[in-house]
């Protein structure tokens, strides 16, 4: 068979990124053929698991006759997505590395491996995790660092920081906070690297040492080197000034220089001899191997990563030693023995994300492929096996955790037997039971051993724990709405939806914007189980958001597809229905009139609904951002004139109720678009205050504390954003506000960047928090109510309501 490339199977620490990742791969330049080790039937390695995304899944999902309804993007978490099935299942997918980047705004992010030109990136404008913007934006102002930046490749979307070299002899580079190692080749020729246009994440250079290649590939994790030995004349040996805090145990904090290991032509593989050596102050890396009776070309396999505290292994030779993430053999790989002793390799997943109470369907523990077997003679007749299990343990344990030290395994919920034979072969683990198990009785704390199942065998494998990934499809109370249509005949607005629950909808609730959010519409919560609503609308361009409760669980918000625009002109719209008036609707006002009638059809009610306020001023248009003019006291903030109709900045409406009872101000506290950021001073307290024109006339202001008030906020909805699906919404009551619709992502309590739901391409939502003052006329007498001032701030001193 044709020699392939294996995608990463040395991945990363969950929640932190990084790592110089070497698979074992044949060479780009020369595709030679093996021989086959694996005599089962061969199955397609997958990638990395940073790439899973709804087009993975679905392939994954294809013989099940199942289908990615859409991502729930709020569940994300740096190591896990989670996707809603077209059967209402979700299916959850974790890893013990990264599958998404923290960007510098705190927003988590699909990561992309596409290497840029540092000569070409526009920090301003190109998206970036927070461990690139921290180190581009570093080095914006500083001549040396800004014309470094011209000598490397970047990739800026992964949660790590890298430099790959145009020229090899540079040296390449990987860091996470204040951890980093550069890698320095000795005696390497300039070799100019060749970004491969097709897949844009790799760099080959020919000839670095005499028939030497090398390939340098960003991972979702990091950097995979390949290092090609083209012939017998290539060296058998290399050295590298490691530039960095190496220690001894071959680490630098976070990061772990792993041993290296080699794989010739027919398939033979043997371990590489890493050696840290000093000379003067320099600290080298030299890297020997044993290539006597190696079939040419050979690939050779050195990877450095990154701490971990979610798998290791524990020795019973070893029994009060530990073997965390800095012990080498750990990081190579994880071992079973048995010859009067044991490996045993201890994973912990957290499964909190998952509902409690939730029914596991299944539950699947990939770890790849066999790296190494010893005692296996597969290519014989008579192969031998080894026989693995996992088992769950009844306690926690942590990276100084012994074999003396380990918590006890029970044979409850333990998974099949899994029979390992050859090189190469997938390891696959049942742990819908013990799943189950955590999901319901440990806080979604899963702790689990994998051992080997027979005592009487004497053998040994190596496997890739640090690629583990559990997939999970589980079924949950919680509902989800699919689909949503809109239509509509003249003004009158009609939606439909349909929803994915174990459980049917009993309510639902709907909000609406209009022109990007300068109006909202809420049905409150209805209590019904149909899946349509109807309602008469001003003119305008609306939009909508639907959530529905089942018996016992609201779902998120999902919003419609499209949008819906009214235009039924100025004046009013009759509504009939069997030949009946119904209904009197104001275009512009949005006063309507209904009329009901007794079995005769004859009118017995007509009911007024809709606006019932004397306007003093209305403004339908987006207040611009411009720079405060006015003073009062020790702040600024906007002021309206309500004489000249024309609201300035902030403050967009003011108007009394029809009888006179009660006085309205609208105070927008702010719009953002993408990624603006808005911090309103006041936005958790009611720290507001009225300032309205004294009566006769004078110059003189009076100031109401808002103890005079009601407040209600209307909605924020946040801008939509391509590749992070964040959706929050605040309401103000009880006197402060409150988080009513969150999804994903919430910076903090007083910011309000905020990202609608993927719903899709370029359907794009304004950004609004208009805050509303209900003032009883009593309360003021004899105010000018033609001039306006609101300020938050304290009995003190006053401060802007809002700032962008």
């Amino acid at each position: 068979m044709k020699f392939r490339k294996l995608r990463a199977l040395l991945i990363i620490l969950v929640s932190i990124g990084m790592l110089w990742n070497m698979d074992h791969v044949a060479t780009a330049s020369q595709q030679t053929e093996v021989a086959a080790t694996n005599n089962l039937e061969e199955e397609v390695v997958p990638e990395a698991p940073g790439v899973i995304n709804e087009k993975s899944v679905n392939a994954s999902l294809e013989k099940k006759g199942k289908k990615v309804v859409r991502e729930l993007g709020e569940k994300r978490t740096r190591n896990s997505k989670q996707f809603l099935l077209s059967d209402g299942t979700v299916e959850y997918i974790s890893s013990l590395t990264d599958i998404h980047y923290e960007d510098n705004r705190g927003g988590l992010r699909n990561i992309n491996t596409v290497l840029q030109d540092g000569a070409t990136i526009d920090i301003n404008k190109a998206p970036m995790s927070k461990e690139n913007a921290k180190r581009m934006k570093g080095n914006k102002n500083k001549t040396g660092a800004k014309h470094a930046e011209n000598e490397y490749f970047r990739a800026l979307e992964v949660p790590y920081e890298i430099q790959v070299p145009k020229k090899f002899n540079t040296g390449y580079r990987i860091g996470y906070g204040d951890d980093e190692l550069t890698f320095i080749p000795i005696g390497a020729q300039a070799s100019k690297g060749k970004l491969d246009p097709a897949t844009k994440d790799t760099v080959l250079y020919k000839d670095v040492w005499k028939e030497t290649d090398v390939e340098l590939i960003a991972t979702s994790n990091g950097i995979k080197e390949n290092i090609y030995l083209n012939s017998d004349a290539a060296p058998d040996s290399f050295s590298f000034e490691v530039i960095g805090n190496l220690a001894n145990n071959m680490t630098a904090g976070e990061l772990v220089l792993m041993p290296a290991w080699l794989q010739d032509k027919s398939g033979a593989k043997r371990d590489v001899t890493l050696t840290k050596r000093k000379n003067g102050n320099k600290t080298f890396v030299d890297v020997k191997w044993d290539n006597k009776g190696l079939v040419y070309p050979i690939v050779i396999d050195p990877t450095t990563t990154i701490s971990m505290e979610n798998c290791m292994y524990v020795d019973s030779m070893n029994p009060n030693k530990s073997f965390p993430y800095n012990s080498p053999v750990k990081v190579q790989g994880m071992y079973f023995y048995n010859n009067y002793f044991s490996k045993i390799t201890l994973f912990k997943y957290n499964l909190s994300a998952i509902p409690a109470g939730s029914q596991i369907i299944s539950s699947s523990l990939d770890l790849g492929t066999v790296q190494k077997v010893y005692n296996f003679y597969p290519q014989t007749s008579n192969p031998g096996y080894m026989d693995v299990i996992a088992r769950r343990l009844t306690g926690s344990w942590n990276i100084q955790t012994t074999y003396s030290t380990m918590p006890a395994y029970t044979t409850d919920q333990a998974s099949p037997v899994v029979r390992v034979a050859s090189w190469g072969q997938r390891l696959l683990f049942d742990l819908k039971d013990m799943t189950q198990f955590a999901v319901n009785n440990s806080n979604g704390q899963l702790n689990f051993g994998v051992y080997r199942e027979a005592a009487d065998q004497f053998d040994e494998i190596t496997f890739n724990g640090l690629a583990s990934t559990m997939t999970i499809t589980y079924a949950t109370t919680t509902p989800y709405v699919i689909n949503g249509t809109i239509s509509n005949d003249k003004n009158v607005v009609n939606l439909a939806w349909q929803v994915q629950s174990v459980s049917p909808q009993v309510k639902y609730q709907i909000i609406g914007t209009k022109n990007n959010l300068w109006e909202a519409y809420d049905s409150g919560i209805v209590s019904n189980a149909s899946s349509t609503h109807t309602v008469a609308l001003t003119n305008g361009t609306w939009s909508f958001a639907v959530r529905v409760l089942n018996s016992t669980t609201w779902g998120p918000w999902h919003i419609l597809n499209s949008s819906i625009t009214i235009n039924s002109g100025p004046g009013v719209t009759y509504s009939y229905s069997n030949n009946l008036l119904t209904q009197i609707f104001n275009n512009d006002t949005g006063e309507k009139m209904n009329l009901e009638y007794d079995l005769n059809g004859n009118l017995k009610k007509k009911v007024k609904a809709g606006i019932s306020q004397k306007k003093l001023i209305m403004d339908g248009n987006p207040v611009e951002w411009t720079s405060r003019t006015r003073k009062i006291e020790d702040g600024y903030d906007d002021f309206l004139d309500t004489t000249i109709k024309q609201p300035e900045r902030d403050i967009r409406s003011v108007y009394t109720e029809s009888d006179g009872t009660y006085f309205y101000i609208m105070i927008e506290l702010g719009r953002l678009q993408n990624y603006d950021m808005l911090l309103p001073h006041g936005y958790n307290d009611d720290s507001y205050f009225v300032y309205l024109g004294a009566p006769n006339g004078t110059a003189t202001l009076t100031r109401f504390g808002t103890s005079l008030a009601s407040m209600h906020a209307y909605y924020e909805i946040g801008s939509w954003e391509q590749t992070n699906h964040n959706t929050t919404v605040h309401e103000y009551r009880n006197g402060a506000w409150q988080l009513t619709w969150s999804s994903l992502y919430v910076n903090n309590a007083t910011s309000s960047r905020r990202i609608i739901i993927d719903t899709g391409a370029g359907k794009v939502f304004g950004v609004s928090a208009i805050l509303e003052f209900k003032i009883p006329l009593d309360k003021i007498p004899n105010a000018d109510l033609s001039k306006v001032f609101v300020v938050a701030g304290s009995d003190t001193k006053d401060v802007d309501i809002a700032s962008n």
